[in-house]
């Protein structure tokens, strides 16, 4: 939106063709040819249907399409950058579409890609994370000549990230403590949840495997590593009201967290062994 102030010559201008009996009537105005999309479109939201959508978190949308070249073809997805104009008037600033092309890495081994640029059977996949929370309207766009057409949308609602994790940690912390126990305990008894409920991030003899299906917040896909669990247990004792930090295990690249209790501290790695996530055969989304 740009709101632009209008100078007086022009307003006077306006008002007087708008009193002109020379004015033209609205229907000899010129009419423009409808430009429509070449290629059919249907768009689908790929994370797991047993999972919710989260602001500040990745959702992946599959283009299904027939259009071989992704070049011609763009996301808007509700989201804008200001952008600096100048006219007649002067310099100023308006709110525009902010569009993305569709080009990425192939990052998922449960999907088998037929290309570069994200390019899967029958289309593309799409990855975007929006800041904030609500209803979200993903639209593609195609290139037809040198205009930009709308050839499909779709609406995506997103649940609050911070409210739900928020709800989820509060939740465990009543179900696994009370109030007669004491920090450590406490402590104690979370750090076990969390190794008892969680799973290594998936990995093989190559490292760590990146899978659609595990697409999604951490405690709804529950396969965490050493930084997820620090984490977790960093906010579990901010909830609780002790103070806490990441300590670095000195090997590997791996945290703990150590919680000051009664002024000593003490050591917590929630971080599931490397084999619980061990994946050698999966299923193929797409």
């Amino acid at each position: 939106m740009t709101v632009k102030k209008k100078s007086k010559k022009k307003s006077q201008e306006k008002n007087n063709t708008n009193n002109s009996v020379d004015k033209k009537p609205a229907n000899n105005q010129i009419e423009h040819p409808i430009i429509k999309p070449k290629y059919k479109y249907e768009l689908q939201v790929m994370n797991s249907k047993d999972k919710n959508l989260y602001n500040d978190s990745d959702v992946v949308i599959y283009i299904k399409t027939n259009n071989p070249n992704p070049v011609t073809i763009k996301a808007d997805c509700g989201t804008g950058k200001l952008v600096k104009r100048e006219d007649e008037d002067g310099v100023f600033y308006t709110i525009e579409d902010e569009f993305h092309k569709i080009i990425s890495s192939n990052v998922y081994s449960d999907v088998r890609y037929t290309g570069s640029n994200n390019q899967v059977s029958g289309g593309y996949l799409y990855t975007y994370k929006w800041d904030n929370p609500g209803k979200k309207n993903f639209t593609i766009k195609e290139k037809v000549g040198e205009t930009w057409v709308t050839a499909a949308k779709i609406e995506i609602e997103l649940k609050d990230k911070k409210k739900a994790e928020d709800e989820w940690l509060q939740s465990v912390i009543d179900e696994v403590t009370d109030l007669n126990m004491t920090g450590r305990v406490k402590m104690q008894r979370l750090e076990q949840y969390i190794l008892d409920n969680f799973m290594y991030d998936r990995n093989n003899e190559r490292g760590e495997i990146y899978l659609l299906a595990d697409e999604g917040v951490y405690w709804e896909r529950k396969h965490i590593d050493c930084w997820d669990a620090t984490n977790i247990m960093c906010l579990f004792a901010d909830k609780l009201g002790l103070e806490s930090k990441w300590t670095y295990a000195g090997y590997a690249q791996h945290y703990y967290a150590t919680v000051i209790i009664d002024g000593k501290e003490y050591g917590y790695d929630a971080c599931p062994m490397s084999k619980t996530g061990w994946t050698i055969v999966w299923e193929y989304i797409l």
